[in-house]
């Protein structure tokens, strides 16, 4: 199962159809398209706006987003700085590597290095998106992982 790579997105399919589009910017998922027992050919099945920005100038308005460190605006005054919904959605990641591509379905992992915007953590966070062929449909997967800095007091 092929996974495209352009300069600011990911495409993942299959050859039943199935398709899943991610942004680098914010490792957002803005497209999946699958068929079902009932509707058998493709279809859109996320939610972008229409006039959502899909060019990286900021947070994409629907779809399937990275939501990291807090969901909504910051509840916390340490946290006051950081945009609504986190930092996670308005860094661009990077392609890191195919993690399956075989039978069962194709998965990839992207990352977000540390940077000076970003300060919370030493480590990477990396988000693994996954589509996974059914017999008559599909399954879009995502898992974020991240290592949180040790709190002292």
């Amino acid at each position: 199962m092929p996974v495209e790579r352009t300069e600011n997105k990911v495409v993942l399919s299959h050859p039943k159809g199935a398709s899943v589009e991610i942004l680098l910017y914010g490792a957002s998922v803005t497209s999946w398209k699958s068929g079902s027992v009932s509707e058998p050919e493709p279809r859109e099945r996320l939610f972008v706006s229409s006039t959502a920005a899909l060019d990286g100038s900021k947070p994409v308005r629907g779809g399937i987003p990275v939501v990291f460190p807090c969901f909504g605006a910051p509840s916390h005054p340490d946290h006051a700085e950081l945009s609504q919904h986190g930092f996670a959605r308005n860094e661009t990641w990077s392609f890191a590597d195919v993690v399956m591509d075989n039978d069962a379905g194709v998965s990839v992992r992207l990352t977000l290095l540390p940077n000076d915007a970003i300060k919370s953590s030493s480590a990477p966070i990396s988000t693994l998106r996954t589509l996974e062929r059914r017999p008559s449909s599909s399954r879009l997967s995502s898992t974020t992982t991240f290592v949180l800095p040790r709190m002292t007091s």
